[in-house]
C-alpha cells in the first residue's frame, strides 16, 4: 500500500491548532447557508404511502430520516379490465391503443391489458407524440411483454394530468434511422464517414454527432475523438454518396476508425411526462418491467412532474434486431429537470446510450435583463414553469444565494424563451447573467439502488438535488467518471447543489475521463461548476461517500470540492490516475469541516490525498 501524501495532515482527536487556519475560507453567502439550513425539501415525501406502495426510508449524512414515496395504481375489482386486440402487422395501432385509454377514462377501468405480441405506432404530427395518456388515474398499461415500435422522431408515450399510472412489461422502441455505426475514410483530399450498409440513410437522415467508437467491444473509446452538429451548424453534414456524409468538420478525425452516429437532435423521449404546475399536474407515475430498446432523445423524460417517480426492474439497453438501431438512447437514459421529488430507481441496467444515464436535475432561469430597481426581471428558459406566489432565489455566478423574494406578477411571455416577472421585495443586486431559482421546481428525496451501468458514454448519475442517495449499484465500462455531485452555473445553468446525499456501497470498474479545465476530476466529484472551473464558494452540503469501491480508473478516487460538511471514509481505490499516475487519488478544494478517514488506496498509479483552499478539514492517515 501506497503511503498517504498529505497536505495538510490533522489526526483525528489531536488537540492541535488548525493547519489550515489562514488559508482563505471558502466564500459561502449568509443566503447560501440559508439555502443549506432551512430551504431544502423536506426529508419527508408529503405523500401518504398505502399497502403496496414503492417505499424507501434512510437515515441522511444531516442525521435526518429520508423517506420516498411512490403511490401504485390504486386496485378495484369492481372496475373493468380492458384488453387491446393484436394489430396486424402493417396496422397503425396508435387509434387502438388511444381508444382503450379513452374508454379507460369513460369507465374508469383500472387496467388495460395487450393482446398481441407487437403494435407499430405512428407519429400524430400534431401532438409531436405517438400515444397520450392524459386526464387518467389509477390505471396500469400492462403490455405482457409486447413491443411498441414508433415511427418517428417525436416523443414516445406523453403522460399529463394524471396521476398513480403504471408502464410494465413493455418493450418500446424506434424503428426510424435513430444512430447508426460508420467509418472514417479518405476521399481525395477530405474525410468522408461511411455509414454501415445495415443500417440504411438517405439524403433526408440528418447527422448531428460522430463519437469514437470500438464496435467490436460495444463501447465508446475513452477520450475518443468527437463532432457535434447542432441543427445550426455552420458546417453541416451532407450525404454526397450513398452512405456516404461529408463535413469539413470531419478532417479533425482520424481515418480509418470507426464512430457510433447520432441521426437526430433532442427529437423525442421514449417516455416523457411533461405539464404545467395546476391542481391536476401529473404525479405518481412507475415504470415497471419496461425496456427502452431506442430513442432519438431521452429515454424518460420528466419535465414537469408534480412528484412521484419509480423506475424499476427496467432496462435501457439497445436491441438493434427489433429497432435497426445499434444505440438505446442518444442522450440521457433518464433526465429529471422540473419534478418535486420523489424519485426512485431500482434495479435498472443502464447501457448502450449516448450521454448520461441518470441526470436529476433542477432548473435555473438566467437573468437577460433588469429594470425598476431590481423589481423587475426578464428571465429566460425555465421561466415559463413559474407562477405568482413561488418563493425565488437570486443565485450569483459563484453558486451563491445572493438574495430571495417572492414572485408578485408574470411569468408574461416576451417571445421565444423569455418571460418577464415582478418580484417583491426587489433585488437590487440583480445582474444579467445571474440566475433566478424558484423553491417551487426544486426536485429532491431521491433514491438511486442496485442498478447496473455499463458500456456508455456519459456519466451514471448525475444528482443536483437534495436529500437523495446512490447505493449499492455497479458501474462498468462508461466512458466519463461515474458519480457527480454538483450544481452548474457556468455552462449549464441548472442544479440546486447536492444536499444531505450520500453515495454508499457502490463498485466502480474501468471508468474514463472528463475534460473540462479547472477541476479535479475523480469517479466521484462534488463540486460547483462556474464558467472557469470550479466557483469559489460551497454549493454543497452534508455528504457522505463512504465504502465504495474504485478499480481502474483513468483520473481520481474521489473529489469533493465546493462543500460544507463531508465525510469520506472506509472507500477503497485501486489503480487509479492511470491517465496521470500518482496524481492525488482523493482531492479536498474549497470546502470546510470534511473528514477523510479510513480509505484504503492500492496500485502503482494510486496517489495520495491532497486538500487546498479548505478549513476544518481532518485527515487521518491509515
Amino acid at each position: 500500500m501506497l503511503a498517504w501524501a498529505i497536505v495538510p495532515v490533522l489526526a483525528l482527536g489531536c488537540q492541535a491548532q488548525d493547519p489550515l487556519a489562514g488559508l482563505p475560507r471558502p466564500k459561502t453567502s449568509p443566503h447560501q447557508a440559508q439555502w443549506f439550513a432551512e430551504q431544502q425539501p423536506s426529508p419527508t415525501s408529503p405523500a401518504q404511502a398505502q399497502a403496496g406502495d414503492l417505499v424507501s426510508t434512510w437515515q441522511g449524512p444531516s442525521g435526518q430520516g429520508i423517506r420516498v414515496v411512490v403511490r401504485l395504481p390504486v386496485e378495484d375489482a369492481k372496475r373493468p379490465v380492458l384488453t387491446v386486440r393484436a394489430a396486424r402487422a402493417d396496422e397503425d395501432a396508435s387509434p387502438l391503443l388511444q381508444a382503450a385509454l379513452d374508454a379507460a377514462r369513460q369507465t374508469g377501468a383500472q387496467r388495460i391489458v395487450l393482446e398481441g405480441s407487437r403494435y407499430r405506432l405512428q407519429l400524430n404530427a400534431k401532438l409531436a407524440a405517438h400515444l397520450v395518456i392524459e386526464g387518467l388515474s389509477d390505471l396500469t398499461l400492462d403490455g405482457r411483454g409486447a413491443s411498441l415500435i414508433l415511427s418517428g422522431m417525436g416523443d414516445g408515450i406523453r403522460i399529463r394530468q394524471s396521476e398513480r399510472v403504471r408502464l410494465s412489461n413493455l418493450t418500446i422502441g424506434y424503428d426510424a434511422r435513430c444512430s447508426s455505426l460508420a467509418v472514417t475514410r479518405r476521399d481525395g483530399d477530405r474525410v468522408v464517414l461511411v455509414v454501415d450498409a445495415r443500417h440504411p440513410v438517405t439524403a433526408s437522415t440528418p447527422l448531428h454527432q460522430v463519437t469514437e467508437y470500438d464496435r467490436e467491444q460495444r463501447q465508446w473509446v475513452p477520450g475518443g475523438k468527437r463532432v457535434i452538429l447542432p441543427p445550426d451548424s455552420a458546417t453541416p453534414a451532407r450525404l454526397i454518396a450513398p452512405q456516404t456524409y461529408h463535413s469539413t468538420a470531419f478532417s479533425r478525425l482520424p481515418v480509418g476508425s470507426t464512430f457510433a452516429v447520432f441521426h437526430s437532435w433532442y427529437q423525442g423521449a421514449a417516455i416523457r411526462i411533461e405539464d404545467e404546475p395546476g391542481p391536476k399536474q401529473t404525479q405518481d407515475v412507475t415504470i415497471d418491467h419496461v425496456k427502452i430498446a431506442s430513442s432519438p432523445g431521452m429515454g424518460v423524460l420528466a419535465y414537469g412532474l408534480k412528484r412521484g417517480l419509480a423506475l424499476v426492474n427496467s432496462q435501457v439497453q439497445a436491441d438493434e434486431g427489433l429497432t435497426g438501431n445499434p444505440l438505446s438512447t442518444n442522450y440521457d437514459a433518464l433526465h429529471v429537470l422540473i419534478s418535486g421529488g420523489d424519485t426512485l430507481v431500482r434495479n435498472n441496467l443502464f447501457a448502450d446510450q449516448g450521454d448520461d444515464a441518470i441526470n436529476l436535475s433542477a432548473p435555473q432561469s438566467p437573468i437577460v435583463s433588469v429594470d425598476e430597481a431590481g423589481a423587475g426581471l426578464t428571465l429566460s428558459k425555465y421561466s415559463r414553469f413559474l407562477r405568482a406566489g413561488q418563493a425565488l432565489t437570486l443565485v450569483d455566478p459563484q453558486g451563491q444565494v445572493a438574495g430571495n423574494a417572492t414572485l408578485a406578477q408574470g411569468p408574461l411571455a416576451r417571445g421565444g424563451l423569455l418571460n418577464r416577472v415582478v418580484v417583491t421585495p426587489a433585488l437590487p443586486e440583480a445582474k444579467a447573467g445571474w440566475s433566478i431559482r424558484s423553491l417551487a421546481l426544486q426536485g429532491g428525496r431521491f433514491d438511486i439502488e442496485g442498478n447496473r451501468f455499463e458500456r456508455f458514454n456519459g456519466h451514471a448519475v448525475l444528482a443536483q438535488q437534495a436529500r437523495g442517495r446512490v447505493h449499492a449499484n455497479r458501474v462498468n465500462a462508461i466512458n466519463r467518471n461515474a458519480v457527480r455531485l454538483l450544481t452548474d452555473t457556468g455552462r449549464w445553468n441548472e442544479g440546486a447543489g447536492a444536499i444531505d446525499v450520500a453515495v454508499t456501497d457502490n463498485q466502480f470498474d474501468n471508468t474514463a475521463i472528463d475534460e473540462i479545465p479547472g477541476i479535479p476530476w475523480a469517479v466521484i466529484t462534488a463540486y460547483g461548476g462556474g464558467k472557469n472551473g470550479l466557483v469559489e464558494g460551497a454549493v454543497n452540503a452534508d455528504l457522505l461517500i463512504a465504502r465504495n469501491t474504485v478499480r481502474r480508473a483513468q483520473q481520481g478516487c474521489i473529489t469533493v470540492a465546493n462543500s460544507l460538511r463531508a465525510t469520506i471514509q472506509d472507500n477503497t481505490c485501486v489503480d487509479t490516475n492511470l491517465r496521470t499516475p500518482r496524481a492525488p487519488s482523493i482531492q479536498v478544494d474549497r470546502s470546510s469541516q470534511v473528514v477523510v478517514k479510513g480509505n484504503r488506496r492500492q496500485g502503482d498509479s494510486t496517489g495520495g490525498v491532497t486538500a487546498r483552499e479548505s478549513q476544518s478539514t481532518r485527515i487521518e492517515a491509515d
